[in-house]
Parts: C-alpha cells; sequence; structure tokens
C-alpha cells in the first residue's frame, strides 16, 4: 500500500516547529486540555494551532471520540514522520551526547615525563575502568609542543614551564612545592642547611626560553646561583645523574614521594622559601565545549586530586 503524503504548500510556511511539537504532545495526550498543560498555553490556543494545521494538511488530523481525540489514518501518517523529523532535528541543534563507556574517541596528549611516571598511570588505570573503548596516545613534552596544542595537532599538554600562547584555555592542576634529592649518602641530606646546599654540585632541570624559580629566589637572598654541573630537559634524568654522582637536584614533591625512593634517593625540603611548582593543563580553545574533551579535563583534575596532588590548585 502506498501512501501519498500530500500539504498544502502554500500554507506551509506558517508552520512552525511549536507547532509541529503541538500536534505531538495531543497525539500523545489525546485531549486537548491537557495538551494545553503540558504545553504551557491555553486550550483554545492548542485549538487554534490545530485548526491550522488542518488547513495546512487538507486533513481533520484528529477526530473525536469517546476515548478522547484520535488521529484520523492521515494523523497518524503525518504524526509519525513530524515525530521522526523534528527528532533528527534535536540530534542537529541539541548538545550533542557524549558516553564514555560507549566512547571510542582517541585524545593525543604531551605530558612531561616525570608526570607520564607518577600521574599518567593512575590516569589510564581510570580510563580503562570508566572508558574502555578510549585510546590515550602519551607524547613526552617537547619544546614544540605548545605551537602542537594551538594547532590542534594535540588534544591537551601539560606543562609547568613552557608558557603556550596567551589565546589557548587552561586550568592549574597541580600546585606543588620543591625538594631537593640526592643520594643517602650526600652531606645534604645529612644535614639540609643552605650552605651545603650552595656547596654542591647541582644537575638543573631546564626549558628553552624558562627562567629558573630556584635561581631568582638564591638572587632575593643576594646569593650566587647554583653551581650547574649538568642541565637536562628531563626530571627523571636528573634524579639518576644524582643516584651516581655527588649532585643534587631539585623537582617537585609529587616526583620525589613517587620516584625517589625506587631509585635509591632520598629528598628534602628546600633549605629556602621557592615560589611554588603549577603544572597546568593547556588546550585550543575550540575544544573547549567539546563534551568528550571536557570529560577528559575532568578526569584528569579527579585523578590529581584523589592521589593527593592537587595541592591548593583551583
Amino acid at each position: 500500500i502506498t501512501i501519498i503524503f500530500v500539504m498544502n504548500i502554500s500554507s506551509l510556511d506558517d508552520v512552525s516547529l511549536g507547532a509541529l511539537r503541538t500536534l505531538l504532545v495531543l497525539a500523545e495526550e489525546g485531549n486537548a486540555t491537557r495538551a494545553a498543560f503540558r504545553l504551557g498555553v491555553s486550550q483554545s490556543a492548542v485549538s487554534h494551532t490545530l485548526a491550522r494545521l488542518r488547513e495546512t494538511f487538507g486533513d481533520p488530523l484528529f477526530i473525536r471520540s469517546r476515548g478522547g481525540m484520535m488521529p484520523s489514518a492521515r494523523g497518524v501518517e503525518v504524526v509519525t514522520r513530524i515525530r521522526t523529523m523534528l527528532d533528527e532535528f534535536d540530534s542537529v541543534v541539541g548538545e550533542p551526547m557524549f558516553d564514555p563507556a560507549e566512547s571510542d574517541v582517541r585524545f593525543t596528549l604531551a605530558v612531561p615525563d616525570h608526570l607520564i611516571a607518577c600521574l599518567m598511570p593512575r590516569v589510564v588505570g581510570r580510563m580503562t575502568e570508566l572508558a574502555p573503548g578510549i585510546r590515550l596516545l602519551v607524547q613526552s613534552l617537547r619544546v614544540d609542543s605548545p605551537s602542537a596544542v594551538e594547532d590542534d595537532r594535540v588534544d591537551l599538554i601539560i606543562s609547568g614551564q613552557m608558557r603556550p600562547a596567551g589565546s589557548l584555555r587552561q586550568r592549574t592542576l597541580l600546585r606543588d612545592r620543591f625538594c631537593v634529592v640526592s643520594s643517602p649518602d650526600h652531606p645534604f641530606a645529612a644535614a639540609p642547611s643552605l650552605e651545603h646546599y650552595l656547596a654542591s654540585g647541582h644537575v638543573a632541570f631546564s626549558v628553552p626560553s624558562s627562567q629558573s624559580a630556584i635561581d631568582r629566589a638564591l638572587r632575593r637572598l643576594g646569593r650566587s646561583p647554583r653551581r650547574r654541573m649538568a642541565e637536562t630537559t628531563s626530571l627523571l634524568s636528573a634524579m639518576l645523574m644524582c643516584r651516581a654522582s655527588a649532585l643534587l637536584t631539585a623537582v617537585p614533591s609529587v616526583v620525589a614521594r613517587e620516584l625517589a625512593a625506587d631509585l635509591g634517593l632520598v629528598y628534602r625540603d628546600m633549605p629556602f622559601a621557592v615560589e611554588p611548582v603549577l603544572e597546568r593543563a593547556y588546550w585550543h580553545p575550540g575544544r573547549q565545549n567539546d563534551r568528550a574533551h571536557a570529560w577528559l579535563r575532568q578526569l584528569l583534575a579527579d585523578t590529581v586530586r584523589e592521589a593527593g596532588y592537587a595541592g591548593d590548585a583551583a
């Protein structure tokens, strides 16, 4: 059986989405009064809308019966098609849904190697539990990582010293303090004084174009900068160098707590005040309202907080 769906085209421009939704509610309620209550309008407004739709479709659409207003044969066809059309319309203009348990989205992150070691195992553990289909590609943070996120080639970077362009969105994930790491038999380990600190050689963690918070603090004290015996862009490498030498290095306390003992090292508080370590997440502004991306950002923040890393992070 072929049903020919005909409308009065000259009246089509007069039909609003609200009128079509009124038709669907009327079909579901079977009563103009109940439909009006559900729509928040008067019964006369529903009746007026129905009269216009009858003219547009060239059919009564609804017929009064003992059980209420029943759709005509044409009414059934019209309601079915309009319901499909409005569902598709709502899916286009409505907020896209995101279900992490069902998603197979892929994220690319650039993360400092010390957070790859300390934080990312926890993130991956939560992700495999909550979103087993999501794939995570974690890259070591590099000098060009800020430009990669600015170009939207990387979904998110975490950085404490690199400062990407101001147009990027950001969130502070971790607020930490520096600790001094050394071999157990280093003089500083037994007597963590400023004198022992300054008399020692150091492995410095450096990022191009960054200025050391530690050396800034020493200058405020009127002291000379550290005696840098080696420099590296990897905190893990800096710690390993200390294990094989009589050098010191300063690392965030989260790194010291997680890794020092396993590497055969000890850590002590800094012997002078240093500004806090801030690790921030950065992402492209075009990702701000992406539900999947927002879920990832919240997952990172929740993991940091539950691990006790957040400090006073916002």
